[in-house]
């Protein structure tokens, strides 16, 4: 399992434990729906959506603090669909994305009941 650093949502919040959970709750919720738009767009060859739908979730990885590996595979999505550079990379680094983001979820979901109780 994939696991993030919450350092950085926790230093957002101090003091705050309802926040975070609601970021959290917020996450697992749009995330998956922004890498499926991804994944949408990129079978229809609309990189313009693929850029739009990453972009928009970078932030919220960042806050989450995923690895950096995969951070990396965002930044690379990213940057390749906006220069419309390699393109034909894009479908396994997204794949890879995805898998990664999967694992995420799982490790916080756990997070988040901890964070509950």
């Amino acid at each position: 399992m994939i696991q993030c650093n919450l350092k950085g949502l926790h230093e957002l919040t101090p003091g705050s434990y309802d926040i975070p959970i609601q970021i959290l709750e917020l996450f697992l919720q749009d995330t998956p729906r922004s890498i499926e738009n991804a994944n949408s767009s990129l079978e229809k060859n609309e990189i313009d959506n693929v850029y739009k739908a990453i972009h928009k979730i970078k932030p919220s990885l960042i806050l989450i603090g995923i690895p950096e590996k995969t951070l990396q595979n965002v930044l690379l999505i990213n940057s390749n669909c906006k220069d419309k550079v390699n393109l034909d990379q894009l479908k396994p680094i997204l794949k890879k994305l995805s898998d990664d983001l999967d694992e995420i979820y799982v490790y916080l979901r756990i997070e988040l009941e901890k964070m509950k109780n």
